[in-house]
């Protein structure tokens, strides 16, 4: 008797980069589909770079398009609220890296910015420290890319532990112990 597999990814995924029609696809959880009851101001990410131009032969996706369905997998599940990913839609050509932005509610709750960051580690590989950014700094403007400097205020390691940005020295960095 054989035994019927599922597909690993649902059918319905929208590769981030097949998507030209759309510069972001979004994953937002049915929990908290009214984003109303959230405080915008406090509102954060976790920014995963992936390279998404190398195609992979034996997958036939780039490492940002094989990551999308396990964090949008990470929503459907309520471990993030929400998350967006880049896509092909006016990707420009010497951009080879593809960001894929997994939210938080309350940046202030260090717990809960862990707790995500701890899933999102288990749940794709991501060899590198991972940072996380402020909506407000978004709002803001500031971007590596267009000069500011120090704008992450949590990072994650691959052994699982977060820091904080000094508050004066910012190029130091505080592990944060619960």
């Amino acid at each position: 008797m054989e035994a019927s597999r599922k597909p690993f990814f649902p059918p319905d995924v929208i590769v981030p980069m097949k998507e030209t029609n759309h510069k972001w696809i979004y994953a937002t959880s049915d929990t908290h589909e009214n984003l109303d009851d959230i405080d915008p101001s406090t509102i954060g990410k976790w920014l995963l770079f992936y390279d998404n131009v190398n195609i992979c032969e034996a997958r036939g996706m780039t490492q940002h398009d094989y990551a999308w369905p396990c964090i949008k997998k990470l929503v459907e599940d309520d471990v993030l609220f929400c998350a967006k990913c880049s896509t092909a839609c006016d990707n420009e050509p010497e951009k080879s890296m593809g960001v894929i932005c997994c939210y938080t509610q309350n940046y202030l709750d260090k717990k809960d910015v862990k707790r995500a960051a701890d899933a999102i580690r288990q749940a794709v590989h991501f060899p590198w420290d991972m940072f996380y950014k402020t909506d407000n700094d978004t709002r803001a403007g500031k971007y590596r890319y267009t000069g500011s400097k120090f704008i992450s205020i949590y990072k994650h390691t691959i052994e699982n532990k977060m820091y904080e940005r000094d508050g004066v020295l910012k190029y130091k960095w505080h592990e944060i112990t619960f």
